[in-house]
């Protein structure tokens, strides 16, 4: 039997988002969350800790765009995350929403078992 090493790489996909609220800004987004970050999610919200759900959030940005005044690109850190507008991080956390939202339809599509 033959093994498939499945931790080599990382088997999700990246979707590329212009932003709206940044002219010229992209963000680009894995389309699959780990069980990893599922358990993350599930704690922050049993915890209330908003850098919790910043860390989700950002678990999902493969990358962004978003640089500092010397032309530096920001790393995507929860720091980073915690300097940018309330209307970037809406912004942000909807285009995550609508992502994940397209993975719950492809799982309702899967045939039953």
């Amino acid at each position: 039997m033959n093994s498939v090493n499945i931790f080599n790489k990382d088997l999700r996909n990246i979707v590329h988002k212009e932003m709206t609220t940044v002219p010229g800004g992209w963000i680009e987004f894995y389309d699959d969350i780990t069980a990893g970050e599922i358990k993350k999610a599930q704690e922050a919200q049993v915890t209330g800790d908003i850098s919790a759900s910043f860390e989700m959030i950002l678990s999902q940005i493969a990358e962004w765009n978003f640089s500092d005044a010397t032309g530096t690109i920001l790393p995507i850190t929860v720091e980073s995350f915690d300097k940018l507008p309330i209307k970037i991080i809406k912004e942000i956390a909807d285009i995550q929403a609508e992502i994940l939202s397209g993975l719950n339809d492809k799982k309702k599509e899967l045939p039953a078992s």
